[in-house]
């Protein structure tokens, strides 16, 4: 009588420990938090305004004034999210830009005033730049930023006519390396957890160029550039 009381329980205690070992491996594992985005790749085009910038001419002692016609740019870059203030990114970007000179006037013939040239031609904008954007949270989502960026710039101005009207095979081309500088204000709009869209405002400033064997000089100037990218997040 004993021996079956000692099997009892033996089988009574056994039992609940064979379900639980059952039900060990059927338990919900636990997700693991998805890991916090700390990167991203983006690209973007745009248009800008009109400029009207100062140049010189150093051997012959005269002020230019360069209106320059609107034009676009397009570009594309890398960066990285930061704790840094609360919420910022460091980005590194290429552009490229392009926009038609409208005309060159002097007052090398007349110091009373300047004279118009005429002359027609194109400057084209390579640059590479460092940025520093602070995020601003607006609402379900959406971002505003703020910053500012340095890099360089190579500048080709191409002047063609009036040259090639009057019978001469080529304009002139020449190449300067300058100071580049922005300020950036936009917004990102989320389309997925990963994907935004986004509009900026850019104020692209373009140091001191110097092309020696034009023997012409523009001085620094601002483009105000409108912006519609993309940016992707991993």
């Amino acid at each position: 009588m004993n021996s079956i009381k000692k099997i009892m329980i033996v089988v009574a205690c056994t039992i609940p420990c064979v379900g639980f070992a059952g039900n060990w491996d059927k338990r919900p594992i636990l997700e693991k938090a998805p890991s916090p985005l700390t990167g991203y790749i983006f690209a973007y085009g745009g248009v800008f305004g009109e400029v009207t910038v100062k140049g010189n001419e150093p051997i012959f002692p005269s002020n230019e004034i360069i209106d320059m016609d609107g034009g676009y740019l397009v570009g594309g870059g890398a960066g990285a999210y930061s704790k840094f203030l609360g919420g910022s990114r460091f980005e590194i970007e290429g552009l490229s830009a392009q926009n038609d000179i409208g005309r060159i006037r002097s007052d090398i013939l007349d110091g009373r005033g300047f004279i118009n040239f005429g002359f027609r031609g194109q400057i084209n904008t390579r640059a590479m730049m460092v940025n520093v954007l602070k995020e601003i949270p607006i609402h379900n989502g959406i971002v505003g930023y703020v910053g500012v960026g340095v890099g360089a710039a190579e500048t080709d101005i191409n002047i063609a006519e009036p040259f090639q009207q009057r019978g001469f095979a080529r304009g002139f081309s020449e190449t300067d390396l300058a100071l580049a500088y922005q300020f950036i204000a936009g917004v990102d709009l989320p389309i997925s957890e990963r994907m935004a869209i986004f509009l900026q405002y850019k104020a692209l400033g373009i140091g001191q160029t110097e092309y020696e064997n034009l023997d012409f000089n523009i001085d620094p100037y601002f483009t105000h550039n409108f912006i519609l990218g993309a940016r992707l997040s991993f």
